[in-house]
């Protein structure tokens, strides 16, 4: 059994206009042999007293001697609106070898209430990205990704 727990403030703004967010978080894993669940709570609150929190719930299942099989469900919950997202990501990785994988994930994000989640280069957000994406309220965003991983 894996278990992290977390803990952070982060300081920033101006001498008249200081912002401050708290956060927290726990995840923990158990091996089970054929399946490894996970699961995953975080919380951060600003200075302002806006809050969001996050739950995720998941599993990696072998698939043969070199594939394993990925699965996330996770749900955003703005505390002060009823502009959350939940994000479901199916993924496959193949081990060419020790060090050599190939990968690929398909995610879809459904926004509720005002929120504009969407699926980027970067994962997921508002994150800034090379060319600008822009989602509807409360429309839904989905993405592919292949890849191949090595570890030097």
């Amino acid at each position: 059994m894996n278990l992290a727990v977390s803990a952070s403030q982060y300081h920033s703004g101006t001498a008249t206009a200081a912002s401050r967010i708290d956060s927290m978080s726990v995840v923990g894993t158990y091996d089970l042999g054929v399946v490894k669940p996970m699961a995953f709570w975080a919380s951060e609150k600003n200075s302002s007293g806006a809050r969001i929190d996050a739950y995720l719930v998941g599993a990696t299942a072998p698939l043969g001697p070199m594939g394993e099989l990925r699965a996330t469900y996770s749900y955003y919950d703005r505390k002060s609106s009823g502009n959350d997202w939940t994000k479901l990501a199916l993924g496959y990785l193949h081990n060419l070898s020790r060090r050599t994988a190939l990968y690929g994930t398909y995610a879809r994000i459904d926004n509720r209430g005002g929120s504009t989640q969407i699926i980027t280069t970067t994962g997921f957000g508002n994150a800034p990205i090379s060319q600008p994406l822009t989602n509807r309220p409360g429309a839904s965003s989905s993405g592919l990704e292949f890849g191949i991983r090595h570890i030097f």
